[in-house]
């Protein structure tokens, strides 16, 4: 396998996890908002005193702070995707990117029918 295919095959892995990590943080996002909703449905049907009040009122902080850490790496994981463009355009932009590299890999296989190896590919450097 060529270095240029190493190199793109690289881009698309990273492409991906920029894509999956944002999925993931939409996950977390979303639990912790299920959670944040427990905290209002216990605060609606319950009675409190000052400091059973207090420790739900914590409770629900944490869980809102954790939840703008979360939507503050979303943003940034969301921003880095757009400013990259990486949509089903760019998937269709590597894939000929790739393509044209495996031609021309066979294309060159016949002017150095020496460099092949059982799979045909280059040999390593």
């Amino acid at each position: 396998m060529s270095k240029a295919i190493k190199i793109l095959d690289q881009i698309q892995e990273l492409a991906e996890e920029l894509n999956s990590g944002s999925r993931k943080m939409y996950k977390q996002l979303s639990e912790l908002d299920k959670q944040m909703s427990q905290i209002y449905h216990e605060a609606e049907v319950n009675e409190f005193n000052k400091d059973d009040g207090y420790e739900l009122m914590i409770k629900l902080q944490n869980i809102a702070r954790k939840r703008r850490e979360i939507k503050m790496e979303i943003s940034c994981f969301d921003k880095a995707s757009m400013a990259l463009e990486l949509n089903d355009e760019f998937n269709k932009k590597m894939s000929r990117a790739k393509g044209k590299v495996e031609a021309k890999q066979r294309e060159n296989m016949q002017y150095a029918h020496w460099m092949k190896e059982e799979n045909n590919t280059y040999i390593e450097a």
